[in-house]
């Protein structure tokens, strides 16, 4: 939720007449769903040896001009595409640099795995809700993942109603 508030307030996703209930609404929720992600953030924070660990391997990635780890499929893509013997050297720094930090990224591994266990709870949290008629029209590629993740915030009018005869959307 978090992030379809987010993007639609920060890309202009909404068109035509936008009710200030319903801009309160949204504020109210971006405002409650980024002290959640924080706080959970803060709860996982990587420890410092980790952080070391990333910064001296970013450093070594620099110098094969790999993109940083924070993306770590471009990031495997990227070494996968250097030359062999370019590989097998930046392979063995990484090896070696895996060995030298190896109880922090054990410990790093235990916090992600929290993480994922965690992401899978169910997590309840107060939203301000608006009738689904104020939402308004929602154009572009992401129309359908914000109405989508916006749902929670609509109040039901009829039990078995849909959202999509609601609120009209356009997907491209």
């Amino acid at each position: 939720m978090n992030q379809a508030f987010k993007r639609a307030i920060g890309e202009k996703l909404f068109t035509g007449r936008i009710s200030s209930t319903f801009r309160y609404a949204m504020r109210t929720n971006l405002d409650t769903t980024d002290k959640e992600v924080s706080n959970m953030l803060d709860a996982f924070r990587p420890d410092d040896e980790y952080l070391k660990y990333v910064k001296e391997l970013n450093d070594i990635a620099s110098k094969y001009k790999l993109p940083p780890i924070s993306n770590i499929k471009e990031f495997e893509d990227a070494v996968g595409r250097l030359p062999a013997e370019q590989n097998a050297e930046f392979t063995k720094l990484q090896t070696d640099l895996a060995d030298r930090y190896k109880e922090a990224l054990e410990r790093q591994h235990d916090t992600d795995a929290e993480l994922g266990a965690f992401m899978k709870e169910k997590v309840e949290i107060d939203i301000a809700m608006v009738p689904a008629e104020l939402c308004p029209d929602i154009e572009g590629d992401s129309a359908i993942y914000i109405y989508d993740s916006l749902y929670p915030m609509f109040i039901p009018t009829k039990e078995s109603e849909n959202i999509s005869k609601l609120v009209p959307y356009e997907s491209k």
